[in-house]
């Protein structure tokens, strides 16, 4: 009898704790769903769009990397905008990139930046393989294990750029919703270059 009731105790125990541990599960859950819903992603979004006046894509685009990294411990970036007439991505600046060779081109679909291109969607990749990224600072060499790309989505919807940052930090979720805010506000703008004014840039109602 006693070793029975020592197997029951034994047994409560394990259902206690794992009653608890699914309690501060959903609690963990909850917590982060409603830091989410407080976040204002249209205004966080804005605040990295430069407010100084450009004369091209690449002096924009070069001043927001930099805004993107300095607010984000972002360590590398580039940037890719699509050809309207062979709609082949290339390169078209960067931030802390060094290499002799640009990053190869793609299409949607081909590539990790072709398939974020392709569906729309951001990808966030963690333990990024070794020497897929490297950064070379006055620190030393090193390789970041986590890489987000996201879309620059133009007023059709359609993918008119890539943008790709590296990190050693995680990023989480709100970085997620926060870049693919982001991916909207600046697509829908980048061809109004030379009739409107990167200083007027204001954020758009986004539904995630």
């Amino acid at each position: 009898l006693s070793q029975r009731n020592a197997e029951q105790i034994d047994q409560l125990k394990n259902t206690i704790q794992e009653q608890n541990k699914l309690e501060e599960e959903n609690s963990s859950q909850e917590e982060t769903a409603e830091e989410i819903k407080d976040i204002d992603f249209d205004a966080e979004a804005n605040k990295l769009i430069p407010k100084e006046s450009f004369g091209s894509e690449e002096e924009f685009l070069e001043k927001l990397l930099s805004n993107i990294a300095n607010e984000n411990d972002v360590v590398q970036a580039i940037a890719f905008r699509k050809d309207s007439e062979t709609n082949v991505f290339s390169f078209i600046t960067g931030y802390a990139y060094f290499s002799e060779e640009e990053p190869p081109t793609f299409t949607e679909g081909i590539t990790l930046p072709g398939q974020v291109a392709k569906n729309k969607t951001v990808l966030n990749l963690n333990d990024v393989p070794k020497s897929y990224i490297t950064v070379m600072s006055g620190l030393g060499k090193g390789d970041p294990k986590h890489l987000l790309i996201f879309p620059l989505l133009g007023d059709d919807n359609t993918s008119i750029g890539v943008i790709e940052l590296a990190s050693f930090i995680a990023f989480d979720e709100n970085k997620v919703k926060l870049f693919y805010t982001l991916g909207q506000i600046i697509g829908k703008h980048l061809l109004t270059l030379g009739t409107v004014s990167y200083t007027h840039l204001r954020a758009h109602e986004t539904v995630l």
